[in-house]
């Protein structure tokens, strides 16, 4: 019963507490859902080479952009349009290494947030970023890593499984599909205040 009420919190978007897994799935519960957790985060530092150097690309090539922009305001526009056509031409060379490297090795897409292969514009909002990147142009992507909610569902259907086979049912139990909350303190009403 409790099983099935963290999960459908965790699916709502709630959080759960380590004490709480504990108490539900048990002690080697909560050592394989710190496990997983720790998997999880090792995976996160695994950069494969190539991503890396396309970073390093993108970064010059980022870096031209900004000063090209910069140097626009300034009276010698000359310099800022070569400038710009500079930078563009450092991330079109950056871009087509990630495409090469990613037609060679497919599994390396999942280490960029979007497609390569799309529609990209050659500035700093249109090119695809590393997933570690920390820019604000990055979009989302959810295609490598679990968060520990998901991990957590995982194991507490893990562990709803094996419970349905050891008890041998077969049908699922009606329960209330939310967590009550505790009544908040209202500091202005003290009529459930004993005196």
């Amino acid at each position: 019963m409790r099983i099935k009420l963290l999960k459908t919190h965790l699916e709502n978007g709630g959080s759960v507490v380590r004490p709480t897994l504990r108490r539900v799935i048990g002690v080697s519960g909560l050592n394989e859902f710190n496990k997983a957790w720790r998997d999880e985060k090792l995976s996160h530092k695994n950069r494969p080479e190539e991503i890396l150097e396309y970073s390093k690309r993108l970064k010059k090539g980022l870096q031209l952009y900004s000063r090209a922009e910069n140097s626009s305001f300034k009276p010698n526009h000359y310099k800022s349009k070569k400038l710009m056509e500079h930078a563009e031409s450092v991330l079109e060379n950056a871009l087509e290494y990630l495409r090469d490297m990613c037609g060679v090795t497919q599994s390396l897409r999942i280490y960029i947030d979007r497609d390569p292969w799309g529609s990209i514009e050659l500035c700093p909002e249109g090119v695809p970023r590393p997933i570690w990147s920390t820019s604000a142009y990055k979009q989302p992507c959810f295609n490598l890593k679990n968060s520990k909610q998901v991990i957590a569902l995982e194991i507490l259907e893990k562990y709803q499984n094996r419970l349905k086979k050891r008890l041998g049912v077969t049908e699922e139990i009606a329960l209330p599909t939310t967590i009550k909350n505790r009544k908040k303190l209202a500091l202005t009403d003290f009529s459930d205040f004993k005196f």
